[in-house]
Parts: C-alpha cells; structure tokens; sequence
C-alpha cells in the first residue's frame, strides 16, 4: 500500500467541494495547516464524533490523509471499490490482525503519505471522549513521525449519534498541538500517552455552552443511547417525540432544548 498520483489527483479535484459542502451543511470552520517544507509525512490524531470527520479533518490540509478506517467503509455497496481507489483507506477488520494493520501504516508513511487515525475507534455517545487504548501511544512511539493532534468541536451537538437528523449550530476544527521528532524522542509511551488523553479530549457540552443548536425533533430517537430513567430508576421505559422524553413508567417528562440539555416540564419525584 503507498501513496500515489492518483490520490494527489482526486484530493485537489474533491476537496474544495467537500470544504463548501460542510461549511453550508454544518456551519463547519476548518483552521487551516501550515507544515514546514519536507517536514511530514504525519500522524494526524483526532477526536472520533460524526462519520463525516474525515471530511472535517482533511479540509484543514494541503494533501492527502490515509486513514485508518473499520471494516464498515470497506463493505459499503457500490461505494467501497471506489473509495479504496481513490482514498486507499487502511483497513482494520475482524479478519485483520493489529500487527498486519501496523505493517500497512508503515508501508503507507515509508511512502511518504500522512496517516489519519481516530484514537477512540468510535464515534461519542455523550458528546465526551471515548476509551482510547495504549497502544496507540505505542504505536505513536513506533512510527517516529510528527504528530499533529485535531481537536473537532461541535459535531456532537450538531448531529448526535443517536439522532437522525443534525442541527444547525457552528462546528470548527484544527491542529491544537504538534509532537515533532525530537520532542517524541524525550517522552516515554505513558507521557505520550497522557499527551493523547489530553490534546483529545473534548466535551461539546463545555466548549460549545453558549453556542444554540437549533433544528427540529432535538429528542427523537434518544432512547438508542438512554436506557434508564433517571427519576424511577426503571429500564427501557423512555420514549422520544419530537423535542420531548417521556417516561412510561412515571411522570417524567424532559424537553431538549437549543443548547442540547435536558429541561423539566413539571415536577418530578
């Protein structure tokens, strides 16, 4: 697996679009970088919330990323030989050992392309960070490339996971730190994994406070992610419509309002 022309090709050709198409989809400022000449190729580390953070992430460069992607993308119909040819994404599958995964990553760097990896392997249930395991520090340790670290912000709040449809709010994203060659020298695999937790870790619910998310049905289908109400204590009782919560069992009711919290509509025991 290595970089080669045509993925420089169709990285110039879609990649202006893809920057429109999030910027009026999402409200979605992208911080652009700026990388010293002959200084990559890198490891780009981003926090994990939409399935369309890849598009998020690569509209902040000037070249093209090599993500590390599930099995999932590779299965899409109709969809996967395409984005295998024009992306080459590196698989991670049930089928795929880790180390083979490793082997791919070092192929693709020895080439000279930039690796895009999502540390917490999942997109947030809360609008928090996701388990993010030590081996990526490890790995980060192995590779022995700058790393850039990507903090995306409001994309949570923007469209939930659990939700259907996105709100309209504002998103940004860009590099907040860079681990150069001779910095990762001096740090032990639990330093630069303490660096991970810290330069990834987001929560949408503080850094987007005073930011209105507006959109219809803010509560529907919530029950995917809730499963206990937090009044009686009973389970898989909770039910959505529109910008309401209900609960079967007692007199819970909630309202998600523009801000993505929780408000009471009458007293609750």
């Amino acid at each position: 697996m290595k970089k080669k022309f045509r993925h420089h090709f169709w990285f110039f050709v879609i990649t202006p679009f893809v920057r429109i198409y999030i910027y009026l989809k999402y409200n979605y400022k992208a911080n652009r970088f700026k990388g010293k000449k002959g200084e990559g190729p890198y490891l780009i580390l981003s926090n994990h919330v939409q399935a369309l953070d890849p598009f998020f992430v690569t509209s902040s460069f000037n070249f093209p990323i090599f993500y590390v992607a599930s099995d999932m993308v590779m299965s899409i119909k109709r969809w996967s030989k395409v984005i295998k040819y024009i992306a080459s994404p590196i698989a991670k599958t049930k089928v795929k050992s880790d180390a083979d995964t490793v082997k791919d990553i070092i192929r693709m760097v020895r080439s000279g392309g930039s690796i895009g990896l999502f540390p917490e392997g999942n997109q947030s249930f809360s609008g928090d960070i996701m388990p993010i395991a030590k081996s990526t520090a490890k790995l980060v340790k192995m590779l022995k490339i700058p790393v850039l670290f990507y903090r995306i912000e409001g994309g949570y709040l923007t469209h939930p996971r659990w939700a259907k449809t996105s709100r309209k709010g504002k998103m940004k994203g860009g590099v907040s730190f860079k681990l150069d060659k001779e910095a990762l020298k001096a740090l032990t695999v639990d330093e630069i994994y303490d660096i991970i937790i810290k330069e990834l870790t987001v929560n949408d619910y503080e850094v987007m406070k005073d930011i209105r998310f507006k959109g219809k049905d803010k509560a529907l289908f919530i029950e995917n992610a809730l499963y206990y109400c937090p009044n009686c204590g009973s389970y898989h009782t909770l039910k959505s419509e529109k910008d309401h919560i209900y609960c079967s069992a007692c007199s819970l009711t909630l309202k998600v309002d523009d801000y993505g919290m929780f408000q009471t509509t009458q007293d609750i025991n």
